[in-house]
């Protein structure tokens, strides 16, 4: 439809021939045909070259997505900490028109309708995945432990899920725990798989002089030996046979079932879970070290390092020795 052929047939020839008028109508009957397409279907929006009629469009379709994405772009934690990891050329730094594209706008309206889902909260992470790296990567996990609270974990960071998925996709009066956990892997990348052959694992206080031993052998012997043979820390002398016995606790018949090794907020996570459904955990920096049953590990909640009968728990070393002669 001709917008300046009706102009003409409906407006009388003394108005339409003053000069400003006319000048005035062509502009404005310009405009009306090129953001015609945009008033038929609204998706049309996103072809538009006009950023004053994209952004306010959005503001009023997208108005939260908008707002929630306006935040982490000006955030100065969220921005420092892409440039410490040198995400220079990322969604998040770009121009918010094209960010928000047309699958959002349809998609957007069925996310509102999951709020508060789990579906809804890996949506609401994949999106902040997508503007902190380009990309999207299958890493988010869920779990709900208990009512009201759940935990989560991914590689996004830690200011971003705070920033993007929690105001747009959690819901209101829950709690949750999230931790960033970014697992280092070559297998990827090269095909190589790493194994790892335990002889033998000790966790190690010099400061009290304890040692506890964990081994699938069933007896000490091999063990003892090696201690007679060692420097005593408390008294910068060999082990005598009493220091052993007063020193150093065995665990027998440890076999390892499954070895964890990566990082959660930038603490080195080590965790060797046994046959026997024993399980014992290191973090770094600072060092702790805990050792209980599975259920106790599967089951925690809220304090990652709470009293869960533990049989002991210190701060100390863990360290996988290397094979010894007759192990």
């Amino acid at each position: 439809m001709n917008l300046k052929y009706i102009f003409d047939a409906i407006t009388p020839e003394n108005i339409k021939n003053i000069p400003v008028i006319r000048s005035a109508m062509d502009i404005f009957i310009q405009n009306l045909e090129k953001n015609a397409k945009v008033s038929k279907d609204i998706r049309k929006i996103y072809e538009s070259d006009n950023e004053n009629v994209k952004i306010a469009l959005i503001k009023t379709y997208l108005n939260s997505l908008y707002n929630v994405i306006s935040k982490a772009q000006t955030n100065k934690v969220i921005k420092n900490k892409l440039d410490e990891h040198e995400l220079l050329d990322v969604p998040l730094k770009t121009k918010i028109t094209s960010i928000l594209n047309e699958e959002n706008s349809i998609v957007w309206k069925v996310q509102k309708q999951k709020t508060g889902t789990k579906v809804g909260i890996e949506y609401a992470y994949n999106l902040a995945m997508y503007l902190e790296t380009g990309s999207q990567v299958s890493d988010f996990n869920i779990e709900e432990v208990q009512p009201f609270h759940f935990k989560t974990d991914g590689s996004l960071f830690k200011e971003m899920y705070e920033a993007v998925v929690k105001p747009i996709s959690h819901p209101i009066g829950f709690t949750y725990d999230y931790s960033q956990v970014i697992k280092d892997s070559i297998t990827d990348f090269f095909g190589v798989n790493i194994l790892y052959d335990f002889s033998k694992i000790e966790v190690r206080c010099f400061t009290t002089g304890r040692f506890d031993v964990f081994t699938d052998n069933e007896d000490d012997a091999l063990i003892k030996a090696d201690f007679l043979t060692r420097i005593n820390p408390l008294t910068n002398a060999k082990f005598t046979e009493s220091e052993f016995y007063a020193q150093v606790n065995i665990n027998y018949n440890k076999v390892v079932k499954e070895y964890l090794n990566f990082t959660i907020d930038r603490r080195l996570y080590k965790c060797v879970i046994f046959n026997d459904d024993t399980v014992l955990e290191q973090y770094t920096n600072p060092i702790e070290v805990k050792y209980r049953t599975y259920s106790n590990y599967a089951n925690e909640l809220l304090d990652p390092w709470g009293d869960l009968n533990l049989q002991f728990y210190f701060r100390g070393d863990i360290q996988k020795l290397p094979p010894q002669k007759g192990e």
